[in-house]
């Protein structure tokens, strides 16, 4: 009989690890003539212990019914310390337990108990259990048994979750890719009618200047269109534009043609120019560098990792705090660096989340965004050689750090 079981843990091949658990739990049921046999894991985030494979015998029914299947750490119990002290467990007579929960006892009527921990890969992950209603009806030998059981048991929740890990990661790159053209396909849409909207707002915006012109020296008219509100449409456009565009460049990284046009430029000038543009009364952008610096890359992508950064900062500035951007340089194993800094004085980034951040998608509390900005940005640092790095602290503020070769002669700064 005890043969037939372990051939039968063997042949188990169902990925899903309750069904796998309890398909050992029936098996070892049926070899050791046992009222009830339980697969308990323990449950980090509930900190307790958790049947997920129990037999299907008439205990083991009621045992889910009295909500003995789940046992929580502090409450302690004879199941409890057996997994705390990793040791292995038997007895006769567990109503002379003084460990032992009243529920099992009494609810339960359990009598007989052998224990044993389970580990996968060396860790610690729960315990096997087997009970039954008739007192000393386990011997040593029984034991012996289970530990051999518990090691099959420990191969098949191994198999199980690697299984059910490898499929969803299929899955979700199936989701993922289908997602991922169909918000290519909208976005290259959605940029042909851009173009329209584009050409309609400098019209507009030509025809209230050229009003503003006729009427002056008259009492403006409330209800006529001014320029601050195309001004103010306009950047909504402008952002909206720019998302479109990241997602276009999210799709050219995947296929290929991700273009880098280098130039000699000075990179302080363009800093400035952006920091100009998105600095705020409320949320100024503070530039601290050098009078230039001549960079060898492409200014349009180099903008564009900038503006990601910094609309990243000022999302999560406080009020009245500014964003710092930096630009200087660094040498390192005999390459020179133009190293740009963004940071801000905001919450900070969860350390969880950091691991994460420059993957696709990928957004932190609060960010209103698609959660691509900081994968293009990072994606344009390694495409012209460079890095892109993050420091943070909860509740001190994020600082990012855009690093860029300079290139031969041009490994110099003025000011």
């Amino acid at each position: 009989m005890r043969l037939v079981a372990l051939e039968g843990l063997l042949a188990i091949e169902t990925i899903d690890v309750t069904e796998a658990l309890t398909q050992a739990s029936n098996l070892v049921a049926d070899a050791l003539k046992a009222d009830k046999v339980d697969v308990f894991l323990y449950d980090a985030s509930q900190e307790a212990l958790v049947s997920l494979g129990v037999s299907q015998t008439p205990t083991g029914d009621k045992q889910k019914e009295l909500g003995l299947d789940f046992l929580l750490i502090e409450n302690g119990g004879r199941t409890v310390l057996t997994f705390l002290n990793e040791e292995t467990f038997i007895t006769g007579h567990a109503e002379r337990d003084p460990e032992e929960l009243v529920g099992i006892v009494e609810g339960l009527g359990i009598h007989s108990v052998i224990a044993v921990p389970l580990y996968v890969k060396g860790q610690l992950r729960g315990i096997v259990e087997v009970t039954t209603l008739i007192p000393e009806a386990f011997t040593r030998a029984d034991l012996h048994f289970l530990e051999a059981v518990a090691g099959w048991i420990s191969i098949i929740l191994h198999r199980a979750e690697l299984t059910r890990q490898v499929v969803y990661e299929a899955s979700e790159e199936a989701r993922r890719a289908t997602a991922e053209e169909l918000v290519t396909i909208i976005a290259h849409d959605l940029r042909n009618y851009f173009a329209i909207v584009a050409g309609h707002l400098g019209i507009l915006k030509r025809k209230v200047l050229r009003r503003k012109d006729a009427v002056k020296g008259k009492p403006p008219d409330p209800w006529e269109i001014n320029e601050g509100d195309i001004d103010s449409v306009d950047n909504v456009f402008n952002q909206l534009n720019r998302m479109v565009e990241d997602l276009l460049d999210v799709s050219r990284l995947e296929s290929g043609p991700f273009y880098i046009d280098k130039e000699l430029f000075d990179v302080v000038g363009l800093v400035k120019e952006i920091a100009n543009t998105f600095s705020t009364v409320t949320n100024p952008v503070q530039v601290v560098a050098p009078s230039e610096l001549y960079l060898s890359a492409d200014p349009r992508r180099l903008r564009q990792a900038i503006e990601n950064l910094l609309t990243n900062a000022l999302n999560f500035s406080p009020t009245n705090k500014p964003v710092e951007l930096i630009v200087t340089t660094a040498t390192q194993a005999n390459t020179t660096w133009a190293v740009l800094t963004v940071g801000d004085k905001g919450r900070g980034i969860d350390p969880e989340v950091l691991p994460h951040l420059f993957k696709r998608f990928v957004k932190t509390p609060g960010s209103t965004g698609l959660g691509l900005g900081l994968y293009l940005a990072r994606q344009i640092a390694l495409a012209h050689g460079g890095t892109l790095a993050v420091e943070s602290m909860p509740g001190k503020g994020t600082t990012f750090i855009f690093s860029l070769p300079l290139e031969g002669d041009f490994a110099g700064i003025d000011g």
